[in-house]
C-alpha cells in the first residue's frame, strides 16, 4: 500500500439510502472504523435484500430477528414473548410496545414488516459500470491485460414461495473477462419436512464464528454493541463481490422445534500460488489483471465438508457444536520465522461448541473451538440490556497455532489467531434524545508476526456523544485513540541489530452536526483532527497532526429524483494520521475512503426513476492533491494531480 493517497482501500457491497423505497438508512457507525482489510459487503447485501423481503415480526423466530446487527438477543426474545401473550402486531410501530426497542427503532424499522412478504412470482436486475478517465502506468504501458472499465451484472428472482435463485458476474478494472467473477444459487424450500436446499454458492456461519465464521465479522465502528452481535445465520446464499468467501456445492438445512441440523459439501478451485507442487500462498485480492495474477487464479482444488447441530434448551438459549473438514490437492508448505505456525499441509479439521442462554436481560455465550494442530480459540461474554443502558463485556483467547481459514472471531487481527484481549462496551441514555458510547478493548499478540519482530500489545478506547436538540437537529462528538506497543529492529553505528520498543499512538476527534431543513433538504457538517505521537525508549516523542473539514447535502427535488453531494477538504501530511470517511454512491456500492496528503474531494450521486419498475442512478467524483503530481502508487500510478471517476447504474424489478 501507497503511503500517498490511494484510490480505494475498500470498495465493498454496501446499503445505500433507498431512492426507491424513501428509508435513509445510516449504516455508518456500523461500518466507520479504520479497518482496511475488512470486508462487509455480505453484512449490507443482507439489509439490502432486507429492504426488498422485510421480516415479519408476527412470524420470525428470536434468531431470525437477533441477525439485525442492531438488535440483541434479549430484545430478540422480547419480542417473540410479547407476540406469544399478547397476540400479533396490528402494525410494526407497534412493537415500540416491547422494552428495549424504541432505542433502534429507527435503525430497524425499514426492515420489519408484519404483512406477508412479496408476491411469490418477482425478479430484479443490476447493471454497473465504473469508469475512471486518466490511464494509469499500468494501462499506458499495456500491463493490465483487459480494459479500464469496472463492470458487474446481477440478477435475482423468485420463481415461487420456494424456489429462489440468483447470478452476478463482475470484472474489475484491468481484467480480461466480463465474468471473471462468478457467483449463483438455486435455493429451494421443502416446506413440510421442513427443509432448505441450496445448490451452488452459499456461506455458512454458526454459533460464534470460531469453526465457521460466515461471510463477515462485527469489528464495529461507532456502534459500540455490535462485536457481540456476531451471531450464525446458518447456511444462506450468497450473490456479493466479495472473493475467498463463499462455498460452492450443496447444503442442507434443517430446522425442527427442539433441533437444527446444518451439512454440505463443497468443492471449488482456490486462487494460490503453486510452486514445486506446494502451496505457498493463497491471494485474497481477487484480482486477475496481470500475467503473474492470472497465474495464480483458480489453481487449488479445495474440498470441505461442514456440519452442524445445535439443540434449543429453555427459552432463549442454544447449545450446538461445529465440524469442519478441509482437503487440498497439494499441501501448504512449512514457513518458518514469524510464520511458522501458519497451517501446512494437506488437510484440516476443526471441531468446536459453543453456548447462548438469555435469562431476562442477561445473555450469556461462549465458544471453544480446536483445530487439527491441536491450537485452541475462546470466546466468552455476556451482554445486559435494560431501560436506559445496554453493555457488552467478552473476553478473547486464540492461541497462535490455531488454524482456520473460515474462522471470523472478533480481533484486531486479520486471521483468528495469535491474539488475546478484553473487550467492553456501554451505551446510555442519559435523557430523551441524547445517548453516550463508550468502548474499551485491550489486546495482545503471544508470538511475533510477519511486520512485527517482537510480540506486541495495545489497546482501543472510544466516547461518543450524540444530541439530538430536536427531530431537525442532531450534534455528535467523538474521540478515539489507539495505543500500540510493537518492536522494532534498528542498527547502530555500528550496525550492529537491535531491537527497541515503540509506542505509537493515534487520536481522533470528531464534531458533526445533522439538519433537516425540511423532508427534502438534510445536511451533514464534520471537522475531525487526527493527531499522531510516537515514543521511543519512552523518551523521544514526534507529533504529527492531520484535519478534514467536510459538508454533505441531500436533496430529494422531486419524489422520482434524488441528488447528493458532498466537498472534502483534508491536510494529512503524514501517512500517519491519514483520515477516512465513509462515502455514498451509487445504490449497492459505498467506500470507506482514505485520504492523505492535502487537497480536496468532491463527488454528486443523481438517482432517477425513468419508469415505475426502472431506476438509473450516476455519479461524478473529483479529487485533487496539491501537494504532489501523481496520485497512487506502482502500476495504479497517475501522472496528474485529478482523478476523475464516473460510475452508472441500471436497476430493474418486476
Amino acid at each position: 500500500m501507497c503511503r500517498r493517497l490511494m484510490n480505494s482501500i475498500l470498495l465493498i457491497d454496501v446499503l445505500l439510502c433507498s431512492l426507491t423505497n424513501g428509508h435513509d438508512i445510516d449504516v455508518e457507525k456500523l461500518l466507520d472504523g479504520e479497518y482496511e482489510s475488512q470486508d462487509q459487503s455480505a453484512l449490507v447485501e443482507y439489509l439490502e435484500s432486507l429492504l426488498e423481503n422485510p421480516i415479519n415480526v408476527n412470524e420470525a423466530s428470536a434468531r431470525e430477528l437477533s441477525t439485525l446487527p442492531w438488535l440483541s438477543s434479549t430484545v430478540a426474545i422480547r419480542i417473540v414473548h410479547y407476540r406469544y401473550k399478547k397476540g400479533a402486531f396490528n402494525s410494526v410501530d407497534d412493537v415500540k410496545k416491547v422494552r428495549g426497542v424504541t432505542k433502534v427503532f429507527q435503525e430497524i424499522r425499514p426492515f420489519l414488516t408484519v404483512g406477508k412478504r412479496r408476491l411469490s412470482y418477482h425478479m430484479s436486475g443490476r447493471h454497473r459500470i465504473v469508469f475512471r478517465a486518466e490511464d494509469s502506468k499500468a494501462f499506458q504501458q499495456n500491463i493490465y491485460l483487459g480494459s479500464k472499465e469496472k463492470m458487474l451484472n446481477s440478477v435475482k428472482g423468485m420463481i415461487s414461495n420456494h424456489v429462489q435463485f440468483g447470478l452476478l458476474s463482475e470484472k474489475d478494472a484491468g481484467e480480461q473477462f466480463l465474468d471473471d467473477l462468478r457467483t449463483g444459487h438455486l435455493l429451494i424450500d421443502v416446506p413440510f419436512l421442513p427443509t432448505r436446499i441450496c445448490i451452488g454458492h452459499f456461506s455458512a456461519g454458526f454459533g460464534r464464528g470460531l469453526v465457521f465464521g460466515g461471510p463477515y465479522r462485527m469489528n464495529g465502528g461507532s456502534d459500540v454493541l455490535s462485536p457481540a452481535k456476531q451471531t450464525g445465520r446458518g447456511i444462506v446464499p450468497y450473490l456479493t463481490v466479495t472473493e475467498n468467501k463463499a462455498f460452492w456445492g450443496v447444503a442442507l438445512s434443517s430446522r425442527q422445534k427442539l433441533f437444527e441440523l446444518h451439512a454440505f459439501t463443497s468443492t471449488q478451485k482456490r486462487n494460490a500460488r503453486i510452486e514445486n507442487g506446494l502451496v505457498f500462498s493463497l491471494p485474497q485480492s481477487g484480482l486477475h489483471r496481470t500475467i503473474n495474477e492470472l497465474e495464480t487464479y483458480r489453481q487449488l482444488d479445495e474440498n470441505v465438508r461442514g456440519f452442524s447441530l445445535e439443540m434449543n434448551v429453555n427459552r432463549g438459549g442454544r447449545i450446538g457444536g461445529a465440524l469442519q473438514t478441509c482437503f487440498y490437492k497439494y499441501p501448504f508448505s512449512k514457513k518458518g520465522g514469524p510464520d511458522q505456525y501458519d497451517f501446512y499441509g494437506s488437510s484440516n479439521r476443526v471441531l468446536g461448541v459453543y453456548f447462548d442462554q438469555t435469562v431476562a436481560s442477561m445473555n450469556i455465550f461462549a465458544e471453544i473451538a480446536q483445530s487439527e494442530s491441536r491450537g485452541r480459540a475462546l470466546i466468552i461474554g455476556l451482554c445486559y440490556d435494560w431501560a436506559t443502558f445496554d453493555f457488552v463485556s467478552f473476553y478473547r483467547w486464540y492461541e497462535k497455532n490455531f488454524q482456520n481459514f473460515y474462522a471470523q472471531g472478533f480481533g484486531k487481527s486479520a486471521t483468528t489467531s495469535n491474539e488475546s484481549g478484553f473487550y467492553f462496551g456501554l451505551r446510555y441514555q442519559v435523557c430523551d434524545g441524547t445517548t453516550v458510547l463508550i468502548s474499551f478493548d485491550q489486546y495482545k499478540s503471544m508470538w511475533p508476526q510477519r511486520f512485527d519482530p517482537m510480540p506486541g500489545s495495545g489497546c482501543d478506547a472510544l466516547c461518543y456523544l450524540e444530541c439530538r436538540f430536536s427531530s431537525q437537529l442532531c450534534v455528535s462528538v467523538r474521540y478515539r485513540t489507539t495505543t500500540k506497543y510493537t518492536g522494532e529492529t534498528e542498527a547502530d553505528q555500528y550496525g550492529n541489530l537491535f531491537r527497541e520498543i515503540h509506542r505509537p499512538s493515534k487520536s481522533n476527534l470528531r464534531l458533526q452536526m445533522d439538519y433537516k431543513a425540511t423532508k427534502k433538504i438534510q445536511s451533514r457538517s464534520r471537522l475531525e483532527l487526527s493527531l499522531y505521537s510516537e515514543h521511543e525508549c519512552m523518551l523521544n516523542r514526534q507529533q504529527k497532526a492531520g484535519i478534514l473539514l467536510y459538508q454533505d447535502f441531500r436533496w430529494q427535488f422531486h419524489r422520482l429524483c434524488r441528488v447528493q453531494t458532498r466537498w472534502t477538504f483534508f491536510d494529512a501530511p503524514a501517512y500517519d494520521v491519514r483520515l477516512y470517511q465513509y462515502e455514498n454512491d451509487v445504490p449497492g456500492v459505498m467506500r470507506i475512503k482514505m485520504l492523505n496528503g492535502r487537497g480536496a474531494r468532491w463527488y454528486i450521486v443523481a438517482s432517477l426513476q425513468l419508469a415505475q419498475h426502472l431506476q438509473v442512478h450516476v455519479k461524478y467524483e473529483n479529487i485533487y492533491i496539491d501537494d504532489d503530481t501523481s496520485i497512487g502508487s506502482g502500476n495504479d500510478r497517475i501522472d496528474s494531480a485529478y482523478e476523475n471517476v464516473y460510475s452508472c447504474q441500471l436497476d430493474w424489478h418486476f
